[in-house]
């Protein structure tokens, strides 16, 4: 009886794991030339004890950001196949594009999903010519949240 209570709390906690990765960071993960970090909230209470982030509200870290994920590829292979995965971040599936900045050959676009009632998916996507970058918070962070963690 206690190796099935073991398995089942096992099972339980890997699927909540699961979860919390977006679609994208999934479809990517173990893909050969591409990078991908998550950043769990456990970790992000550990960093808001971190003198010298650049974060004047530290304390919004640990309680309105429940995860970070960072997609990258800096090789033409890893490239392609963020190129073409891209379209799981798009206004048909349910994503807002909120800013679009393209100047010279670098292009950078801002999206928001909404995941529930407060909590939110923001996905920041860099592309430039050698490099791309797909970076996503989630969590209950509004934009007074987000120029609170600027210094000034």
């Amino acid at each position: 009886m206690k190796r099935k209570m073991i398995a089942l709390v096992t099972a339980i906690i890997i699927a909540m794991t699961a979860q919390a990765q977006s679609p994208f960071f999934k479809k990517c993960e173990n893909v050969k030339g591409v990078t991908t970090v998550y950043i769990s909230n456990a970790m992000l209470k550990m960093a808001g004890n971190i003198e010298g982030l650049g974060v004047s509200d530290k304390s919004l870290l640990s309680k309105k950001i429940d995860n970070v994920q960072i997609v990258n590829s800096e090789n033409s292979e890893g490239r392609a196949y963020l190129d073409k995965h891209l379209g799981m971040i798009s206004p048909e599936k349910g994503y807002e594009i909120l800013m679009k900045i393209n100047e010279d050959d670098e292009n950078v676009t801002i999206y928001r999903q909404d995941l529930d009632k407060k909590k939110s998916r923001f996905v920041v996507i860099t592309k430039e010519p050698d490099e791309i970058s797909v970076v996503t918070i989630e969590g209950a962070m509004t934009i007074e949240d987000v120029s609170r963690c600027v210094k000034k």
